[in-house]
């Protein structure tokens, strides 16, 4: 992803209606089917949205170079990183990183998945999801007599 950014490309961002399919492949490894018409509309959306999009990314990694990540420290919450093993937007390895950033961070890599695990294998994500919340939740001091 860095190498293809230095370049000037930036794979996440669809600048023309074909290149949302580009967008699609490098960000999903496993890619559901999609109605030709249902990909129509959101390929159209999605460049419709350039310059939003590109703000959004470019926020995203000033945070970062900023320190954003030490912040993650702060949260207190229970913490579900789930990630995909073949992402190429973030690599996989990075899931270490964040978990030791944030207090309570549990993982989840999900192999021959890529960066959008919700949509590759949504009933597995859901259930991995619920799952977690459920521990939490029994886990949680809220649910604990005064």
């Amino acid at each position: 992803m860095d190498e293809l950014l230095d370049e000037g490309i930036n794979p996440l961002i669809a600048t023309t209606v074909d290149d949302f399919d580009e967008l699609l492949d490098f960000v999903i490894e496993n890619k559901p089917f999609i109605p030709a018409a249902i990909a129509k509309v959101e390929a159209e959306k999605s460049v419709s949205r350039i310059k939003i999009n590109q703000k959004i990314f470019k926020d995203i990694r000033n945070d970062l170079n900023k320190g954003l990540d030490k912040e993650f420290s702060n949260i207190s919450a229970p913490v579900l990183l789930i990630w995909g093993d073949q992402d190429r937007a973030i690599n996989a390895k990075n899931i270490d990183k964040y978990a030791e950033l944030i207090p309570n961070a549990s993982k989840l890599v999900l192999q021959d998945i890529g960066h959008l695990a919700m949509v590759e294998v949504p009933k597995i994500t859901a259930q991995k999801a619920l799952a977690f919340m459920d521990q939490a939740a029994k886990n949680s001091t809220f649910n604990k007599p005064l």
